[in-house]
């Protein structure tokens, strides 16, 4: 059994019975940071290899591949793609394993790392937009950092004033970690 689980923010994981089976198990469950591609990038991955799979559409218009099968060709090709399933998984994944060392370099020389400690002051990246207009501020806060991760994540404490029809969650931690690349100093 693993140790532990990294899954998207979805409520079905993070409270369903997926939570409870981890908790009566003793598997950590971790939520990946929210908005943040790159930590659901496995996932992302696999499923746009599913979906490149081959579509058979020749059946409708008598293709070759269908007016020529017979079942012991098939059997035999069927038997020979088990044989070599193992061999094509491996070099599935050192291709994926090839272009992440290829990304990498491309990706982090344009990036800035941010560290955030506990009690520093930051703005968050609003990604909720409906109802504002283009001279809107695309940064809420302040925030205080409650938690460093280590991942580049932080639990962070809401330190805004009372909205109007809104509830005051004012002094309250944000149940879900946000990733560095949406938070951004805040000077006093």
């Amino acid at each position: 059994m693993p140790h532990n689980i990294i899954t998207d923010n979805g409520m079905n994981f993070a409270n369903g019975a997926l939570a409870s089976f981890c908790a009566a198990h003793g598997i950590r469950l971790d939520l990946a940071s929210v908005s943040h591609p790159q930590s659901n990038d496995q996932v992302e991955r696999a499923n746009c290899l599913i979906l490149s799979g081959d579509h058979p559409n020749g059946i409708e218009f008598d293709s070759p591949r269908v007016t020529l099968y017979t079942e012991a060709e098939a059997k035999e090709a069927r038997e020979d793609v088990v044989d070599l399933l193992e061999e094509a998984r491996l070099l599935e994944l050192s291709r994926s394993a090839i272009y992440h060392q290829n990304l990498c370099p491309y990706h982090n020389k344009k990036i800035k790392p941010r560290a955030f400690r506990e009690g520093n002051l930051v703005l968050r990246l609003i990604h909720r937009t409906v109802g504002q207009h283009k001279l809107s501020a695309p940064w809420e806060g302040p925030f205080i950092v409650s938690k460093a991760l280590g991942n580049d994540s932080y639990y962070l404490i809401d330190e805004q004033k009372p909205r109007a029809r809104k509830r005051d969650t004012a002094g309250q931690e944000l149940e879900r970690p946000w990733n560095a690349n949406l938070l951004r100093p805040f000077y006093s």
